[in-house]
């Protein structure tokens, strides 16, 4: 009976840090627009109003609206004219 309990004690105590771990590999500071100044925050510390800045390769941390951006076509990937 003691080791069933001391087995579900450190069980859960693995759990519980697995968790923290994960959710601390999943934060990432991305550059925001926030108040006219640019800062570096947490994907997790986004705000209504923040203007993302964002660069090639990155992943979007979040929905918005796409205020300005460009991009150079790679002709070697399109298909070719029928």
């Amino acid at each position: 009976m003691i080791i069933v309990l001391v087995n579900a004690a450190n069980d859960y105590q693995k759990e519980k840090q697995f968790k923290k771990l994960n959710a601390k590999k999943e934060d990432r500071e991305v550059q925001v627009i926030r108040d006219g100044e640019k800062t570096q925050v947490s994907i997790f510390e986004l705000v209504v109003g923040d203007i993302v800045v964002v660069t090639t390769g990155e992943i979007v941390p979040a929905d918005g609206l796409l205020i300005e951006g460009f991009s150079k076509p790679i002709y070697g990937f399109l298909p070719s004219p029928l």
